[in-house]
Formats: C-alpha cells, sequence, structure tokens
C-alpha cells in the first residue's frame, strides 16, 4: 500500500467511526469534498476547562516571571564586532545564570536588526537567523517568560550582559527594562486601585 493509505488506516484504527476526507493543496483533488462537509455539518467540538483560576494554575504562575529589555550595545573601539558571538554569549549566559539560581527560562528570544534585511533572531528552540555583516553597534531586544522570581531572571540577564560587554569591549545602554511576577503585588487584580 501506499503512504496515503497508509496514513489513512492508521487514521482509522486510531479515530473508528470518525468521517476521513482526503485532500490535496497542489493538486485541488478532494477540495470540493471538504469544502461540502464544512458547510453542511456542525462541529463535534465541546468546551473543556483547562484550569485557568485553579490552585494548580495559580501556583504555576506564582513561579513565572516575564522579563522585557531593550539595550543599546556598542563598540568601546573603533573595530567590527562579531554580534553573532555576543548574542550566542548572551543566551548561553542567561541560561547559566538561571541554572544557578535554581531557575529556568522555557521562553526567551532576542531580536536584533542590522543594515537592509540584515537581522539576528533566535529563541531557544534555535537559531532563526544570524547576522550575514558585522557591526560597531547594534539595539537588541531580550523576552523572557522564566521559571524564576523576576530578581533572579533580571540578575541572570545582568550578569551576562556585562560578562559579553567586558568580553567583547562593548558599551551597553539600557532604554527600556521590565520585569515583574504575575502573582506579585499590583500584577493580579487587573489594574484596580487599592484601598489603604
Amino acid at each position: 500500500a501506499g503512504r496515503r493509505e497508509k496514513c489513512e488506516a492508521l487514521i482509522r484504527t486510531l479515530h473508528p467511526g470518525a468521517p476521513l476526507l482526503a485532500m490535496s493543496a497542489r493538486t485541488g483533488e478532494g477540495a470540493a469534498a471538504v469544502a461540502d462537509y464544512l458547510l453542511s455539518h456542525r462541529s463535534a467540538a465541546r468546551h473543556k476547562e483547562i484550569g485557568y483560576g485553579s490552585a494548580e494554575f495559580i501556583a504555576a504562575e506564582e513561579r513565572m516571571s516575564w522579563y522585557n529589555r531593550r539595550v543599546y550595545l556598542e563598540q568601546r573601539e573603533d573595530r567590527d564586532t562579531d554580534f553573532n558571538s555576543v548574542l550566542s554569549d548572551l543566551f548561553e549566559g542567561v541560561r547559566a545564570g538561571l541554572r544557578k539560581s535554581g531557575g529556568n527560562v522555557p521562553h526567551l528570544k532576542m531580536f536584533a536588526a542590522g543594515t537592509e534585511s540584515d537581522f539576528f533572531k533566535a529563541s531557544l528552540l534555535g537559531v532563526d537567523r544570524l547576522f550575514s555583516r558585522r557591526y560597531a553597534a547594534l539595539s537588541l531586544v531580550i523576552n523572557a517568560r522564566a521559571a524564576a522570581a523576576s530578581e533572579d531572571m533580571a540578575a541572570a540577564v545582568d550578569d551576562a550582559l556585562d560578562a559579553a560587554a567586558e568580553k567583547y569591549d562593548l558599551r551597553a545602554h539600557t532604554f527600556f527594562l521590565e520585569h515583574f511576577g504575575m502573582m506579585e503585588e499590583g500584577r493580579s487584580n487587573g489594574g484596580r486601585a487599592s484601598r489603604y
């Protein structure tokens, strides 16, 4: 049997009785049947509560923090810097700093734009794009969601930035910085004023 037949057999085994329609986006084969089915049937999907507001959800949120920073990195000497190396060191420094404090960073992204269409974009899942040129300076955006106290996340980024600045002889100017735990005072009341 071909690949399609094997896939259909597996789906029928896993979901007996469920309607199975195949279509090709490339050739259009089967598209009319799928469209007819969607227009003539109602969804059997049901709402499933996933636990927002539950004790387990709140306990997880108490361990999480957000981190956002925009920093301008500039060479001290008149030479070009391989910012791919700088940002790679910064990434590893943040992760190492959080591990040292017992934290974890499941979501970490960095983005910096170069000239023309040159840019750097990375996340914990991998590096999406590296710079193709060298630069004397750049503006970097760091965004993270950490399983750590917001102060521990801030300290990890501060230490990693300091280490990278020293290693590559850079000045770092922070233009925007926020870090907070979701359950910290003032964060969980929906923006309402408190009465004393």
